[in-house]
């Protein structure tokens, strides 16, 4: 009787085990992982209330990176458009709430392991050489998002044609197998107030007076760069 009872107590405990198991693995992963000590600045952009992309946040060394994970195609980017829209109304409305030369990103990929399609910063990046020609427009340091750096290689432009205005200012353009062009620059025409448009095709031979013609068909009154290379490191060529 004894050998029984205890069989009995290890199958329910074995079924008990399983029972947890699968309670574990049936709770939802959390769609925010916020870890910053800038509590009253995510609560005004909503950075806790997106429903449509998982967001990642956490600071650095006088620094913040806040990562969005797509879930929903054209509404998860309105959403993170919304976003950096807010953030920038909130820089502008609380002047003295970040500390001076705090760095500020926004990166925008489709999880764990796979490329970063946009990046949209404050000052400057280490990512993709671009730091080393951001000094060559000589603007003003502020903690709104000045720059939305595109990766033409792994963005859906379909989704940035379909979403919701951003007002960012610098629009950089990366692509290192080909010169992107015709419809795929339509995107533009969702950047509010943007002032420069940067050609990063620094690995690609292409038309730059084509490609900057067709860039200012979007945006007619933008100053187009392409990027060059002097002395030791990439620079700013003003086209025409």
């Amino acid at each position: 009787m004894e050998s029984i009872k205890d069989i009995l107590k290890a199958i329910a405990f074995i079924m008990v085990l399983l029972i947890i198991l699968v309670v574990i693995r049936n709770i939802p992963e959390p769609a925010h992982n916020i870890s910053t000590s800038y509590k009253e600045w995510t609560e005004q952009i909503g950075l806790n209330d997106t429903e449509n992309v998982k967001v990642f946040c956490y600071d650095g060394d006088n620094s913040i990176t806040v990562g969005f994970e797509d879930e929903n195609g054209v509404e998860g980017y309105k959403e993170l458009c919304n976003i950096i829209n807010a953030h920038n109304k909130f820089v502008d409305e609380n002047s003295d709430y970040f500390p001076e030369g705090i760095k500020i990103s926004f990166e925008n990929s489709d999880g764990d392991n796979h490329p970063t399609k946009a990046v949209f910063f404050n000052d400057w990046s280490e990512k993709y050489g671009i730091s080393d020609y951001l000094g060559d427009l000589n603007r003003p340091y502020t903690a709104k998002i000045q720059y939305a750096f595109i990766d033409m290689s792994f963005a859906d432009t379909s989704l940035i044609k379909n979403g919701v205005e951003i007002d960012v200012p610098v629009i950089i353009l990366l692509a290192d197998s080909y010169a992107p062009g015709g419809s795929s620059l339509a995107l533009l025409n969702k950047f509010k107030n943007a002032e420069q448009v940067i050609m990063d095709f620094r690995s690609v031979d292409y038309d730059k007076g084509e490609i900057c013609k067709e860039i200012k068909e979007y945006s007619p009154n933008i100053e187009v760069y392409s990027v060059g290379f002097t002395g030791d490191r990439y620079c700013l060529e003003k086209c025409p």
